[in-house]
């Protein structure tokens, strides 16, 4: 084998693992990928449940000063 056949033989080899390398990396990425849609699957339902808990104590703290006004009214004597 001559000079330029080495050449060209090692050109194929480092390519060829070159080649093998980009698709692994390519694996990885599409593995990333997938990771990071299903994280954000998850942010968006605990987001919906987070905003759920907060609309619940807004209500609980209504009820909490309805029933203080509640008692206050009831409780306390009117000046008669």
């Amino acid at each position: 084998m001559d000079a330029q056949q080495q050449f060209d033989q090692r050109r194929a080899d480092d390519q060829a693992r070159q080649d093998a390398l980009l698709d692994q990396i390519h694996g990885g990425v599409v593995g990333l990928k997938n990771q990071a849609h299903a994280i954000n699957g998850e942010v968006v339902e605990q987001n919906i449940m987070i905003d759920d808990i907060g609309n619940a104590c807004k209500l609980y703290g209504v009820i909490a000063v309805l029933v203080v006004i509640l008692i206050i009214v009831f409780v306390i004597p009117s000046p008669n």
